[in-house]
Parts: structure tokens; sequence; C-alpha cells
């Protein structure tokens, strides 16, 4: 067999290896939150599943009118009333036709009913309509106890994450597990494509293998990969965007940002290294200040374009359920203002952060409250991630010299600009587990730079002599 060969069967290998033991760490990690809730008597939600999960249900349910089954074949359903109930009474009917009733909710007026099948969950319905005023009801899982979530749609994000929710419930029945399994297939592929990243960026297994190993074993990518939040896609679309770049692929790499983008709108801030990539190359390509203004022009035009085009498509159907005026001011504009301004104030207000603070751990967002009390924090570990951002500024200079440092750098610094710049215009309203955008890039970058630059004497010379002439120029310039 030829060394070809070998080299080919090994590459494979990895990546099925890689893939199997990250499905294999988030899942049982989602399994994990799965029996506490259980245990301890949850509902089975964690940190903003309470959110997501249930506009995935709604979105199901309300407008594609498919409803939502358990996995074990019995008929559940969430109750929503008006007025008051009487707690014996609902239990006192429940317990003649074998149904099981949950009514300690405060925040949202329900109650959860279990029934064996949808018939005695009907007749159970036509008995206590007679002294509750039922308002709605949705079947599937129960419900969070939040105020009115039974109505919630989530307007301000794109809906094809909470698409592919929904396509879980409806394919494998509505339970934690389940709702799960698109957060964790997408982190281990995630993984993966981190792995092929850096094999494009170094040639080199052990160096592609160290850095994907040190992303799925990073804590914040555990959590977030066995949870049901929108995040994690976004983690997979930059690695996805950021390979093709690498590859030279820069159209595909604006369509992947963009696809990005109908899952979670901080996927577009891939598109600021996108389309400075873009027209560096026209410039090169054709040196002129004409070239450069009118390639800057074309690219945010078609960017933007796209966005719109694709972004209306997939929500033809959340349009058509509240009307296309409607989706425009509250899902675009609404959004846009949404994204931009501080979203809550107040004692009772989640742990914001800013976009610097979660390379120190510093006000990390708390995912879970486990029943010992500790939190799971959404955080990454944090040394390898400041001396990730401290070598990606230290070593800045190395750019000119090495290319596919150079591409990277430009998606890291890409990237964590656009929350920057997001901070700066107003959104001060940002969570330590949006940092998982970045995980893929801090794990490559820090990789990357180790063998590639600091143990690379002539280049790291160099690269630090930049800023040797750069202190001199300043010098000079204050002396002047």
């Amino acid at each position: 067999m030829s060394k070809l060969d070998l080299t080919s069967i090994s590459h494979y290998l990895i990546i099925a290896l890689l893939f199997t033991l990250s499905l294999m760490v988030f899942y049982q990690s989602a399994s994990d939150f799965t029996r506490l809730e259980i245990e301890r008597g949850g509902r089975g939600y964690v940190s903003d599943e309470v959110w997501y999960v249930s506009s995935a249900r709604n979105i199901l349910y309300k407008i594609f009118h498919v409803e939502p089954r358990l996995s074990n074949g019995s008929y559940g359903a969430t109750i929503i009333y008006e007025g008051y109930i009487n707690s014996f009474r609902l239990k006192a009917d429940a317990r003649d036709l074998n149904i099981s009733v949950r009514a300690d909710y405060s925040k949202l007026k329900g109650f959860y009913v279990v029934a064996p099948s949808e018939e005695s969950f009907n007749a159970y319905l036509s008995r206590i309509r007679e002294y509750v005023n039922v308002t709605d009801i949705v079947p599937g899982w129960m419900l969070p106890d939040a105020e009115r979530v039974n109505e919630y749609i989530n307007w301000e994000h794109p809906p094809v994450g909470k698409y592919f929710v929904a396509a879980s419930i409806w394919l494998l029945g509505d339970y934690p597990l389940h709702w799960r399994l698109p957060a964790i297939l997408t982190g281990a592929l995630t993984v993966v494509l981190t792995y092929l990243l850096m094999l494009s960026l170094t040639g080199n297994q052990a160096v592609s293998l160290t850095a994907s190993l040190l992303l799925m074993l990073d804590p914040l990518s555990k959590a977030l990969a066995s949870i049901m939040l929108l995040d994690v896609y976004i983690a997979f679309f930059t690695v996805l965007t950021t390979l093709l770049a690498v590859k030279g692929l820069l159209k595909h790499a604006m369509i992947a940002a963009v696809v990005g983008g109908t899952f979670k709108f901080s996927a577009l801030f891939l598109l600021l290294p996108v389309v400075f990539l873009t027209v560096r190359r026209d410039v090169r390509s054709k040196p002129s200040f004409t070239t450069l203004i009118s390639s800057l022009i074309l690219n945010i035009m078609l960017a933007g374009a796209l966005f719109l085009a694709l972004t209306t498509l997939v929500s033809i159907p959340i349009a058509s359920y509240m009307g296309f005026s409607n989706w425009v001011k509250y899902s675009l504009i609404g959004s846009f203002t949404w994204h931009t301004s501080v979203k809550c104030t107040g004692a009772n207000c989640p742990i914001s952060s800013a976009p610097w603070e979660w390379f120190m751990s510093v006000n990390s967002f708390p995912l879970y409250i486990y029943p010992d009390g500790s939190a799971l924090k959404a955080s990454g570990t944090w040394p390898f991630w400041i001396s990730s951002l401290t070598l990606s500024i230290t070593l800045a200079p190395a750019c000119f010299k090495d290319r596919r440092f150079g591409r990277l750098w430009v998606f890291y610094i890409g990237v964590f600009s656009g929350y920057l710049l997001l901070w700066v215009v107003g959104g001060r309203s940002q969570y330590s587990f949006y940092s998982i955008q970045l995980a893929p890039l801090v794990y490559s970058t820090l990789v990357y730079a180790v063998p590639s630059i600091i143990f690379n004497r002539g280049l790291l010379i160099e690269t630090l002599g930049y800023w040797g002439r750069l202190k001199e120029l300043i010098l000079k310039a204050v002396i002047a």
C-alpha cells in the first residue's frame, strides 16, 4: 500500500473518530441535563431553551399546524386559561381518567396534563371546560413557566435554527434530549470542520487534531453543543466560512455567511472579513482607487441583497402568520433596534458582559444551576482564550509574511470586531455564550501560532521587529 493511500486512510479515520467522539461527549452532556431535570422535578429546559424551544414548538404547531407529540405514546398538553382554577378539582377529575396534572405554574396561567391517549385527554378537557376558561392548548412536552410563552415566536431572531428544532420534535417526539439533537450534531460537525480548517492551513494532522480536540473539550463548547441555543449553529457557520475563504472560495464563503445569518444575525459579522478579502483580491488584480470603491460597494450590495432575499424566503411562513408588514416591522427593523440596544435593566436581569471579558471569564452567563447550588457558566478555558487573543494582537504583523495566518487572523479579529462595534453602537446586553462563535477561531489561532510563528525564530524576530519600528516612528512623531 502506497504512502498516499495510508495518509488518506488516516485522514478519514481521524475525521470519523473526531465526529464519533464529539457526538458521544455532547450527547452525554445533553443526557445529563435531561436526567438532572427529571430527577429534580424540573420542566426539562436549560437556560434560554425556555424561549427557543418554546418558539420552535409554537412554530411547528401554530404556523405549520403539526401537532407535537410525546415520544412515549402518551398525550401531553399545556392548557392555558383565564381567571382562576381549582387545582383540587382538576386533579380529582384527572384521577377518574388515569390522567396526571401538574399545576405548579406561577408566571404562566396554565397547567400541564398527561393522558394515556388523545381520546382520554379530550374527555378530560370536555369535563373541565365546565369550570375552566380555556384560552389555548399547546400539545407536546410541558411549557416552561414563563409569561405568555405559549404565544412566543421569537421574532427578533431568524427562523431557520428553530425550524431544525421543530423538525426534530416532529420526527422524534417532543422530549428534551430530542430537541437538543440538532445542537449535538452541529457541535460535532464544528469540531470536524475545525480539524479540516487547520489541515488546510498547516497540512499537519497532529496540529489539526490538537486544535479540534481543544475545541471539543472546551467547557463552553461542551455546554453549548448539548443544549438548544442558536449560537452553536453560528460557530458551525463561522468555521465553515473561514474554511471556504482559506481555500480561496470567497463567493462560497459569502453564501455560507449569509446562510448562517438566517439562523442568527450575528453570523453576518463574518461578512466583514469576507468582503475585506474579496475587495483585497480585486484590488490586487487591478490596483486602483476606483477598483477599491467599486468592489467595496458591489460586494456590500451583493451580500445585502442575498441576505434580504434568503431571509425573506425562509421567513415566508412566519410572515404569513404575523403579516408581511408586521414581519418587516418586528423581525427586520425591530430586530436591528433590539440588538443595538440595552435589552434589560435592573437587578433581575441576566449577567451581561463586554466582548473582551469573554477572554477572561469575567461576568460569565449562568447557563444552569445544579441541585447543589453550583452554576454552569458560559465560559471557555480562559488561559487558552486570553493567550490566543494576546498572540493574535502581538503577532499581527506576521500576517504580512504568512498569508495563511493572515486569513485566519482576519476572520478572528473581524468577527471579534463585529461584537465590539455592536457594543459601541449601544448593544451592551451581550452575553458570554455568544463567544461560542469565536471558539473555533480561538483554538485555531492558538494552535497555529505556537508551532508556525513562535517556534519559527526568523519569522518571530521579523514580526517583533515591526513593533520596534512602529515604536520608533511614534517617538519621532512625538518628538517632532
